[in-house]
């Protein structure tokens, strides 16, 4: 029987590498240190993998060469996207705080009128001069406003033009 030998052992056996890809080490997405928002960091690293692709494929630019063109190109839509990531990014922390505001809301609501009712069942008046509920309504009338500033907030966001 003849020896048959594999086709990819002989080329490795030939040119003395492996045929296998080594996993390249992950770089840092943030050389200041500061915490960046993943999909920032995704987007960051999907444009810089495009224009070291664009280098490899384009011979170096001349001051006005496609090459050039097409780095601009790519660098100016990095930016935009970058830009409207972030500007998501707020809408959706303002959107949470205001769910977090009313939720805190919907739970003081019950507890003050529990309150209200003990007070009238103790026959105790005037009911607003107990220190608990009038602690309840300030805290409500607090988070109203809270809740009314970032409304006005988001909704500047919303308006925005892209």
């Amino acid at each position: 029987m003849a020896n048959v030998q594999n086709p990819k052992n002989k080329a490795e056996k030939t040119s003395g590498k492996s045929l296998e890809k080594k996993p390249k080490s992950p770089k840092s997405s943030s050389t200041t240190g500061e915490k960046e928002n993943p999909l920032v960091g995704a987007l960051r690293r999907g444009a810089e993998n495009l224009v070291s692709f664009t280098r490899g494929a384009i011979s170096p630019a001349k001051a006005g060469g496609p090459g050039k063109n097409i780095r601009d190109f790519i660098s100016r839509t990095t930016d935009a996207l970058t830009e409207k990531t972030m500007e998501t990014t707020q809408a959706v922390k303002l959107r949470m705080a205001i769910l977090e505001i009313e939720h805190h809301l919907n739970r003081l609501y019950p507890d003050i009128g529990k309150t209200t009712y003990d007070l009238w069942a103790s026959k105790q008046t005037p009911l607003l001069d107990n220190p608990d509920l009038k602690s309840k309504i300030e805290m409500v009338q607090t988070y109203r406003q809270r809740l009314d500033a970032l409304k006005k907030e988001l909704q500047k966001e919303e308006s925005r033009p892209d």
